[in-house]
Parts: structure tokens; C-alpha cells; sequence
């Protein structure tokens, strides 16, 4: 059986919008080069992002980002879920309209309402938006808001049944298309081999639940989700690079022949 270890970025194993430690990069080495152990990062931040922070090592593990809506494999291949032009454009309107910080992720690059809207986004691919200027609505995989009060209910009733919201602990929201979300594209990507592995999961945010809730163990790091502490597989841990860093090289050691607990 493979052992599939699978971890949000921000909030779980990064801090403060800053890269993952060395001791919590260093279990993430130790992770890709055990053997029956397959890693994967899945992120609301775009490849670009997780590129950035990992160096050499991002070659060696799967990539679930924008929440699910960009999947990339260890071997290349790709899938994107673009949310429709015309619910972007009536979104982008009322944004624009509203003088309100916003972004759409395209992926391999972005663009911005304001230079320093979403800062933890970082600078690079980063286009801002000149005063008449309109972006493209076709291939936006992402739709973030700085503040999801009060553009939150907006986003979820814009259009019932083609989006899905994510509200973040942080304060603020990303929409993406129907369906889309880390623990289906976690499916997708381990394709027919998803009966045969065990999977740990750490997160530590409304868009990781799904995904904490299918693992057959997890970690919630911090002192959010507490729908989690009713669920027996999963375990609390501190948002401490320590403690989140013995817990993901602890996993490495997890022995051969895992099966799945009882639920």
C-alpha cells in the first residue's frame, strides 16, 4: 500500500506568510526520499508560489493548488477547472465598482487590483491593474478577495451551483469553480491507485476539512476546525515548526504494512 502524505502550505506547515522552516523543509526531504511514500503540497497559492519555496525539491512531489483547481503531477501532466468568463467579468464589476482589493490567479501569473492587494501573494508575476483597465475573465483559476465580510454572502450567491467559496481564518475568500476543492482533486490525481494508499493529511483551514475529514489520519494544526477534535483520526497539533515537523518525519516512519483504521 502506498503511504501518501499530503499537507497544506499556509497556516499548517508556513507562518506568517513566510516559507516553511528548515526543519519542516528538511521533513519534507526526508518524506519524498522514503520509499512507498509519495508527497504532495495542496495549497490555495499557485504553483508559482510553492516553486518559489521549494527549489529542486518541487520536482519531486505532486501539486494540488488554487484549492484544487490547478493539479500538476510529479510527472507533468496538468489539469485546470477555470471558473466561467461571465461569472468572473459580473464579479470583476462589482469588485471595480466597490473599490475593493482583489486578485485572479491564472496560474503562471496574476493580477491585482491595487499593488499591495493580498500581499501574502508576493510580487512576482504580479500585474496591477491600471485605473481603466480590465483584466481577461477566461482562464482565471481563482478569484481572492481581501475581505471576505461583507463579500463573502456575494460570492456565494452569485451564481448557485457554478462556484464553490472558501472563507480563510485569515479574512479573506477565494472563489473557484463548482466542485472544486482539494480532496476531490486529491482523487483525481491518484486516479486508480486512490484504493490502494493510505493517506495522511495536515491542515489547518475551511478549504483542508474535506480533505482532513477522507484521510485515514490527520493533523490540524493550530486551534481552528473544531468540528476536528470529534473526529477520532484526526490529532491537534500546535502551530509550532517543531512540533508540525517531528509530526510530518513521524509520519515517514509509519511501517509498510498500514491499513486503514476503523471509522
Amino acid at each position: 500500500m502506498t503511504h501518501v502524505v499530503v499537507s497544506d502550505l499556509d497556516g499548517t506547515v508556513a507562518f506568517a506568510g513566510r516559507p516553511p522552516s528548515a526543519i519542516v523543509m528538511h521533513a519534507f526531504d526526508r518524506i519524498v526520499s522514503a520509499a512507498g511514500t509519495r508527497l504532495v503540497i495542496a495549497t490555495s497559492r499557485a504553483p508559482r508560489s510553492v516553486a518559489a519555496w521549494f527549489g529542486p525539491l518541487v520536482g519531486r512531489v505532486d501539486l494540488i493548488c488554487c484549492n484544487g483547481a490547478l493539479v500538476r503531477g510529479r510527472d507533468g501532466t496538468e489539469r485546470r477547472t477555470p471558473l466561467g468568463g461571465d461569472l468572473v467579468a459580473a464579479m470583476v464589476a462589482d469588485l471595480v465598482a466597490a473599490d475593493a482589493d482583489f486578485c485572479l490567479d491564472y496560474g503562471d501569473r496574476f493580477v491585482a487590483s491595487r499593488p499591495r492587494a493580498l500581499p501574502w501573494m508576493g510580487r512576482y508575476r504580479r500585474h496591477v491593474l491600471g485605473p481603466a483597465e480590465r483584466p481577461s475573465v477566461h482562464g482565471v483559476l481563482k478569484l481572492s478577495v481581501a475581505h471576505a465580510d461583507p463579500w463573502a454572502w456575494r460570492l456565494h450567491t452569485a451564481a448557485p451551483g457554478r462556484s464553490t467559496v472558501y472563507v480563510h481564518t485569515t479574512g479573506d475568500a477565494d472563489l473557484v469553480a463548482p466542485g472544486v476543492g482539494k480532496a476531490g482533486a486529491l482523487r483525481d490525481l491518484l486516479g486508480d491507485d486512490a484504493r490502494a494508499a493510505f493517506v495522511t493529511a495536515f491542515g489547518n483551514d475551511a478549504n483542508d476539512l474535506e480533505l482532513l475529514r477522507a484521510a485515514d489520519r490527520g493533523f490540524v494544526v493550530g486551534a481552528g476546525l473544531p468540528v476536528a477534535d470529534r473526529l477520532a483520526h484526526l490529532r491537534r497539533l500546535p502551530a509550532d515548526d517543531g512540533q508540525v515537523a517531528a509530526a510530518l518525519l513521524a509520519s515517514v516512519a509509519v511501517p509498510s504494512g498500514l491499513t486503514r483504521p476503523a471509522r
